[in-house]
């Protein structure tokens, strides 16, 4: 049943062990792009239906007792993500079957007031209701939670994995390589580098060379970045307009009950927008690596073998970049965040210099 979960063979055992004694309350500690959010669905169909019959329903998030819950913003809100969408899933029936699971990602963003509010029902849920929490390593999740819940554990991918999934799916080998060793083990950044996210690395280069450019370029670098940012989301959200539509479709053409398609619908459109503020946070925190290593690059090409400036320019705007990296916890403005971060990596720079 977990045969799609390549590279992670002691989770699949653990896994596999679980549903022989099912308990209420799961926790999967893993990054995304590492095969836990499919293994959470299979997991969750199983649970909900052992012989495996929605499995692929539950896979293309098509099955309206199986749930899943993304956070809107930087952590989950209390009010809006916990009490009226979490808990007030978890006061509903089981509209097709007899069994419901709520699979929550990004678990670690649940900050103590919001994980207390969850706490009664992680603790007792009913015996037909499953929780099936993601995060992506034990210290990122509170301890009230944490304690609750039966851990299974998911392994960053290695980069041998990731590169043959890359070939099968037609990235040309060379770059399935370089992708591969880049990725931090994340088959989901790894898709992105090496295709949506590629402008990237051209526009970080382009802002590195700007660098002696008049005082107006950081406030014109920031809006050229931004408007990178724009052009790989249209393209982002011109799919997932697709991907509404085709559910939409299905529902349609499904013979699904008025409730039952309207249920998965909803969940879907909730699901996609959550996807899409992501997206942005994900552009941010891969343009910074892109900015990192350009800098790196450019101090590489320019240095005589001894250092100077060039290394301590390289230095100077890898500490602000990794300043700057630790405020997208408060998920900033972005042009505003990144004309300040350019700002300074200049005045540094100035500093440096003189």
């Amino acid at each position: 049943m977990f045969q799609t979960i390549t590279g992670q063979d002691d989770a699949v055992v653990q896994l596999a062990r679980a549903l022989e004694r099912p308990v209420n309350t799961y926790v999967f500690f893993g990054s995304r792009g590492t095969y836990v959010e499919e293994a959470a669905r299979i997991f969750a169909s199983r649970l909900v239906d052992p012989t495996g019959f929605i499995d692929d329903r539950v896979s293309k998030s098509h099955y309206a007792d199986v749930i899943e819950f993304e956070p809107m913003g930087v952590s989950f809100r209390v009010k809006e993500d916990v009490r009226e969408s979490m808990l007030g899933e978890f006061r509903k029936s089981p509209i097709e079957g007899s069994k419901k699971v709520l699979i929550v990602h990004d678990a670690h963003l649940l900050r103590e007031d919001s994980a207390n509010t969850l706490l009664k029902s992680l603790e007792e849920p009913p015996d037909n209701f499953f929780w099936i929490l993601i995060a992506p390593s034990q210290d990122s999740l509170l301890a009230t939670i944490r304690s609750r819940c039966y851990s299974i554990q998911f392994s960053r991918l290695t980069p041998q994995v990731i590169e043959q999934k890359l070939v099968e799916e037609g990235i040309e080998a060379a770059r399935a390589h370089d992708v591969s060793l880049s990725c931090s083990g994340r088959l989901d950044r790894a898709r992105n580098l090496s295709s949506s996210f590629a402008p990237l690395r051209t526009c970080a280069k382009d802002v590195v060379e700007s660098m002696s450019k008049p005082a107006s370029f950081a406030a014109v670098s920031a809006r050229k970045i931004v408007e990178t940012f724009d052009e790989i989301s249209s393209d982002v959200i011109a799919k997932n307009k697709l991907e509404m539509e085709s559910i939409k479709k299905d529902m349609k053409d499904s013979g699904y009950s008025d409730k039952i398609a309207q249920s998965i619908v909803a969940s879907a459109k909730v699901r996609i927008e959550a996807r899409e503020k992501r997206l942005r946070h994900e552009l941010l925190y891969e343009f910074l690596d892109a900015l990192h290593v350009s800098f790196a690059s450019r101090a590489l090409s320019l240095s005589s073998g001894a250092g100077g400036k060039d290394t301590a320019q390289a230095v100077v705007a890898g500490d602000v970049i990794n300043e700057y990296r630790k405020r997208l916890l408060f998920n900033p403005s972005e042009l505003l965040f990144l004309e300040s971060m350019l700002a300074s990596i200049s005045l540094r720079e100035i500093h440096v210099n003189s």
